[in-house]
């Protein structure tokens, strides 16, 4: 009776009326030893639930790849219109002229971190380790353009 409807995360159901060997208090025993199961993993805060139990990290939800193994974590999401940014954690859109204006929209603060805001540099520019742009010009110069002085290193290479 119990093992054809567990639902693993999602909640356990059974039968109120199963044939006699299995009294309610059997039932209930039962209920309590499978919800302990060390086969199902309990996930943190910052991850998504998998149909299949599997735990992945709550900013890969979303992202077009199986993370799950079953899809799971592809199903119901937001689609963004082309001149809106995906808050994956918070499931909303926010509009594009919210990103990386110094206020964060998404609960996670994904629309004003660097790999979101980091500009894309000309190719007569070099891109710091922090994001910023400086001039090639200034590359293994011994002189820091880049605030963290990542226009320094490697130039021996």
């Amino acid at each position: 009776c119990l093992v054809s409807v567990i639902k693993p995360h999602v909640g356990y159901s059974c039968c109120s009326n199963c044939p006699s060997p299995f009294s309610k208090s059997l039932r209930t025993k039962e209920l309590f030893l499978l919800s302990s199961f060390a086969g199902f993993p309990k996930c943190g805060t910052e991850q998504f639930v998998c149909n299949n139990g599997r735990c992945v990290p709550l900013n890969l939800r979303c992202d077009g790849v199986d993370e799950c193994g079953d899809s799971s974590d592809e199903i119901s999401c937001l689609n963004c219109t082309s001149g809106s940014f995906h808050c994956v954690a918070a499931a909303r859109c926010v509009p594009s002229r919210s990103v990386c204006d110094g206020r964060p929209d998404c609960s996670d603060g994904a629309d004003e971190q660097l790999n979101t805001c980091a500009p894309t540099c000309a190719r007569s520019q070099f891109r710091c380790t922090n994001g910023r742009c400086v001039p090639n010009s200034g590359r293994c110069d011994n002189i820091k353009d880049c605030e963290d002085g990542s226009d320094e290193e490697n130039c021996g290479i």
